[in-house]
């Protein structure tokens, strides 16, 4: 499916608030106005570079986010945010000043998966990545892959999460019960390929 098409089969999800996002049967999921060019000019001043081109179609085309994969994109100033209400650029700033070493290359947020882990994207190459606190890690996929899979259905969450199961004691029953936990994130820590 080329970007156009994708676009169009992102929006006729959106449009049904249930789908809205991968959580949104649980929770209502807002959508906002699609973003102004100068909104999004404006953030990529104050973050310091440029989003990744389809990225800034999904905020000028579909929405300032509250779409998409895990909680849904993170909106600019003036859309979605996170949360803790804070908007793409101010994530993208604490994510220059709270890691160890900061990468070399644009990395922005893309979505909250919830647990501490985030969505991010390498607005180069279109990396999508997940950064948690074992750092910045490689999905595999680009942010057409992720979204074409997302539109599809797919459970993406799946591929961000390592489960395990274990055995604990039901504290009602005083019985064995398996459960499903999550133990970090899957993935390779991400090496930018040049």
């Amino acid at each position: 499916m080329d970007e156009n098409q994708l676009i169009e089969a992102i929006r006729e999800r959106v449009a049904r608030s249930e789908l809205r996002n991968d959580f949104a049967h649980l929770f209502a999921a807002e959508l906002s106005a699609p973003a102004t060019t100068a909104a999004v000019d404006g953030a990529e001043r104050a973050i310091g570079y440029a989003l990744h081109p389809f990225h800034r179609r999904l905020l000028t085309e579909v929405g300032n986010g509250g779409f998409g994969p895990g909680y849904g994109l993170v909106g600019l100033p003036g859309g979605i945010s996170d949360v803790d209400g804070r908007s793409l650029v101010e994530l993208s700033r604490m994510l220059l000043l709270e890691l160890s070493a900061s990468p070399s290359f644009p990395v922005s947020f893309l979505c909250d998966w919830g647990c501490g882990v985030w969505g991010c994207i390498d607005c180069e190459t279109g990396a999508v990545l997940t950064i948690a606190e074992d750092g910045l890690k490689d999905s595999g996929q680009t942010i057409c892959a992720w979204f074409e899979d997302w539109v599809s259905g797919a459970a993406l969450w799946r591929r961000v999460f390592k489960e395990e199961q274990r055995i604990v004691q039901n504290p009602s029953t005083k019985l064995p019960e398996n459960i499903v936990i999550t133990s970090g994130t899957l993935g390779v820590p991400y090496v930018r390929r040049r």
